[in-house]
């Protein structure tokens, strides 16, 4: 938004400059009432300008203000909420896709990417929350869900647990206890 109205100011003052400067042989001709385009310095796309014989402009650009889905407000909806503006999101995507096919205009085709960014992002939020949820309900079981576990590698996976591999057996703990490790000094 900042951006927006950044361009505005350059705007303006490049319609001052060119007001004020000399009527023979400017940029704008108004007896032929010349179209031109310039680029615009924050790359928000051509600028087209038009001095008519009423020495009035007409400003034909093109700024999106279409603001994408933030995943903070997201994550305070509940799911039901959240499948309702996928929904819309979706059908919102499809009627841009139709308008593409026809020639629409540049700031509905534009408007495409943003639109499936926030699809994105509510399909995002959905599983997150779906998953934050499983987390807590196997919290307390004895099994996981393989897609729950942790991933590691394989070798990592197969390897003996800690409480397996200090597990051992009545003979190993019988000899043990009988025959500890002798402790002695030799004396010198």
């Amino acid at each position: 938004m900042i951006n927006f109205f950044k361009s505005i100011n350059w705007i303006q003052s490049t319609f001052t400059l060119n007001r004020q400067g000399s009527q023979s042989g400017s940029d704008f001709d108004c007896r032929n009432q010349q179209t031109r385009t310039y680029q615009d310095p924050l790359h928000h796309g051509n600028l087209s300008l038009w001095l008519g014989s009423d020495r009035v402009f007409n400003l034909f650009y093109f700024v999106i203000v279409q603001a994408a889905v933030k995943a903070y407000e997201l994550r305070t909806k509940n799911k039901a909420e959240l499948t309702k503006q996928l929904e819309e999101l979706k059908q919102e995507l499809s009627s841009l896709k139709v308008q593409k096919v026809a020639g629409g205009s540049a700031s509905k085709l534009t408007k495409i990417s943003t639109v499936r960014k926030s699809i994105a992002r509510v399909m995002t939020v959905i599983t997150q929350t779906q998953r934050s949820q499983l987390r807590l309900f196997y919290q307390k079981k004895n099994f996981l869900p393989l897609d729950l576990r942790v991933k590691k590698t394989r070798a990592i996976r197969r390897r003996l647990t800690k409480n397996e591999a200090s597990i051992k057996t009545v003979k190993q703990q019988k000899k043990e206890t009988h025959f500890p490790l002798r402790k002695y000094a030799i004396k010198a």
